[in-house]
């Protein structure tokens, strides 16, 4: 199925850690900072939360009353429409190097999948591509809405095609790598180094919200993974790689 190839597309590793292509950005985790109340795992909207993204209405709330659930798991993802091309279009206005990004993200996904994309398709759920000021953040929901719209926000800090890729893919149903119910074979989560109120973030799924992961290997270069120092207090690793030489590899899209 189309998840499964989505997920071996996603688990490529490039050969410098943490590349960024030619725009340049933040890490998508910067890019929220002043969201991250509305966010679950620090980048996956709740869905009664979008109004509030694109309107401007959104007011941080209290951390101390916040902090506690923004990280509770996500189950199970709806599923997109079989035979039916994704629709996407731009709802604010994006400089053209970014809109080539977010194309280029789309035709990457296409060309190795059984996905098919489409600008301003008439039919169906249509990804809104926002690009909202520096507070809306880099952010997606996981898996179908549902609705006849669906929002994907990707501000000027995070419009590259690593972070592109990383969103579209929570769109379509794809969890964190590390949140994989069998991730402590693979990584260590040290907690004691994660800023306070932001442990959940880092809460393991139960195999079957993410179909047993189907049967797809764990992948530190994953575009899905963290990188070693998302929500560090202290510039020390949160996540280690218990296979070491994989310890600069986590985290390509963030």
């Amino acid at each position: 199925g189309f998840v499964l190839t989505l997920h071996l597309l996603m688990a490529v590793t490039v050969a410098a850690p943490n590349t960024k292509d030619a725009l340049g950005s933040h890490s998508i985790e910067d890019a929220n900072k002043l969201i991250s109340e509305l966010l679950i795992e620090g980048d996956i909207m709740r869905f009664p939360n979008a109004d509030a993204i694109t309107d401007g209405t959104y007011q941080s709330e209290d951390a101390t009353n916040t902090r506690a659930k923004r990280g509770a798991p996500v189950m199970n993802a709806g599923r997109w429409p079989k035979n039916q091309p994704i629709g996407y279009t731009f709802i604010s206005e994006y400089e053209e190097p970014w809109k080539a990004a977010i194309r280029a993200a789309t035709e990457q996904i296409a060309a190795n999948t059984c996905l098919s994309f489409q600008e301003n398709a008439l039919n169906g759920t249509k990804l809104q591509i926002y690009q909202g000021s520096s507070q809306y953040g880099c952010s997606s929901f996981l898996g179908h809405s549902g609705k006849a719209t669906q929002l994907i926000s990707l501000n000027s800090n995070c419009t590259f095609v690593g972070a592109v890729q990383h969103e579209i893919a929570h769109a379509l149903g794809l969890h964190h790598t590390q949140t994989r119910y069998d991730r402590d074979l693979y990584i260590k989560v040290n907690l004691t180094n994660a800023v306070p109120g932001c442990e959940g973030n880092y809460e393991k799924l139960i195999a079957a919200a993410t179909n047993y992961n189907y049967d797809v290997p764990y992948e530190y270069g994953s575009k899905m993974h963290y990188d070693a120092l998302s929500f560090s207090k202290n510039g020390l690793p949160v996540i280690t790689a218990l296979q070491s030489e994989h310890q600069n590899t986590m985290g390509q899209a963030r």
